[in-house]
């Protein structure tokens, strides 16, 4: 049975601390508890208690990935892949003047190792990227 979260909230906060015998003490205080038993309410508190104990492990092991450097802002990641693409974009749009120029009156060996070159180096940009090693 889905549970709601407010419930779950007042039943964390109700029964912090407490031992199983401590909440039934609890509980039968209040006979009108809707249709649900006191083990039913205990159950939902366990639950309750392991989602938040799962969420804050999960939150700890992020934090401790970033920290590691693990794990990085999405943001920085997609600053640092923006300003590569926009680098490579120019730099292969200018390839083709820059090339033009250095293989007028050579031989197609020639031409295709100039090419070649140009290519290695161009993919070399790549490694800026503070995120590639």
């Amino acid at each position: 049975m889905p549970v709601n979260v407010t419930k779950k909230d007042s039943l964390m906060k109700a029964f912090a601390g407490k031992s199983k015998e401590e909440i039934d003490e609890l509980l039968s205080q209040f006979p009108v508890m809707g249709d649900r038993s006191p083990e039913e309410l205990y159950a939902e508190f366990q639950v309750a208690r392991t989602e938040e104990r799962q969420a804050k492990a999960r939150l700890k092991q992020l934090e401790l990935a970033k920290i590691q450097g693990e794990m990085f802002d999405k943001d920085t990641i997609e600053a640092d892949a923006a300003a590569v693409a926009s680098e490579m974009r120019n730099a292969l749009f200018s390839m083709a003047a820059r090339v033009a120029v250095v293989c007028e009156g050579r031989n197609a060996r020639e031409i295709q190792r100039i090419i070649e070159e140009e290519i290695s180096t161009t993919l070399e940009i790549f490694q800026k990227s503070e995120f590639i090693k």
